[in-house]
C-alpha cells in the first residue's frame, strides 16, 4: 500500500487543481485587496494575488494576502514581510496561524 505521502502528491498535483487556482488568479480584485492593507503595507509587484470567491474559515487568514509563486499557493502577512506556504492540503496551516498570533508587527497578535 503507498504512503499516505505519495497519495497527497499524486491527488494535489493534477491538472485540475492547477485549472482551479489559475481560474482563481483570474479574478483577481486587486483594489479590493488595497483596501485591506494597513496603510505603510504595499502590494509587492510582479505577484499574482488571489481574492477568494469564498473566504476561509478560520479567523487569522484575514491577516494574509493569498498570491501564487511558480504555481504554488504563498500567504504574505500583511503587517510584515514574511510569506509562508499556505496549500493547507500539501503544507498544513498551522505555521500561518501560529504567526498571526505572534507577529510583533500586527497590532491585534498575543505578543
Amino acid at each position: 500500500m503507498a504512503s499516505s505521502q505519495s497519495k497527497r502528491s499524486a491527488v494535489y498535483s493534477s491538472d485540475q487543481t492547477a485549472q482551479t487556482l489559475s481560474d482563481a488568479a483570474s479574478r483577481t480584485n486587486i483594489e479590493e485587496l488595497r483596501k485591506s492593507l494597513p496603510p505603510d503595507k504595499k502590494l509587492m509587484e510582479g505577484r499574482q494575488y488571489l481574492v477568494r470567491k469564498s473566504k476561509r474559515k478560520a479567523a487569522y487568514w484575514e491577516h494574509y494576502l493569498e498570491y501564487l509563486e511558480n504555481g504554488k499557493l504563498r500567504a504574505e502577512c500583511k503587517f510584515c514581510e514574511k510569506t509562508f506556504a499556505a496549500d493547507g492540503n500539501l503544507n498544513g496551516s498551522k505555521n500561518v496561524k501560529n504567526h498571526a498570533e505572534k507577529c510583533l508587527c500586527n497590532p491585534l497578535g498575543k505578543h
